[in-house]
């Protein structure tokens, strides 16, 4: 992978990730401060300074132990039934509930390193033992993840 989006990247090094969600089954993570900016439709929206926006298989893990994957989207939270279950209603998922436990218990978290592998790989390494890892699946040209500067509204596409 190119210096020229791991030098944009770093930029998170030593920051906080201090917001974590999904847009359908599109993974966003927020970093920096929380700041106000407006969306396509004109709204206000809390962001951070900068995002990663991630559309490939994704995993946190935490001590050695897999605690929220990409695949956590489409499995049902407990109490919820296949028959009723929605994952594009958010609340649903296990990887709903999970993400609260991670805002709640971890979150905020400094970053501390980052890399990119040549086939597009991104590895974030936290504090607290909390890794992320993003890795692409597709031998086609699709977009993997995305990195987001909020403050200048770039936006730094990894395809494979």
């Amino acid at each position: 992978m190119s210096n020229e989006i791991l030098n944009k990247v770093i930029k998170i090094i030593n920051k906080p990730m201090f917001n974590i969600g999904r847009s359908a089954d599109l993974l966003w993570i927020h970093f920096g401060r929380c700041i106000v900016i407006k969306n396509q439709k004109g709204s206000e929206v809390e962001k951070g300074d900068y995002a990663i926006h991630v559309q490939c298989p994704w995993r946190f893990i935490q001590y050695d132990k897999l605690i929220l994957g990409s695949k956590d989207v489409f499995i049902p939270r407990e109490g919820v039934s296949e028959s009723e279950f929605d994952w594009n209603i958010f609340g649903m998922s296990i990887f709903d509930e999970k993400v609260k436990t991670i805002k709640e218990q971890i979150a905020p978290v400094i970053v501390k390193d980052v890399t990119i592998s040549e086939d597009g790989t991104l590895v974030i390494r936290y504090e607290k033992g909390l890794v992320f890892e993003a890795f692409p699946d597709s031998s086609i040209t699709i977009e993997h993840w995305r990195f987001i500067n909020n403050k200048t509204k770039e936006h730094t596409v990894v395809y494979e």
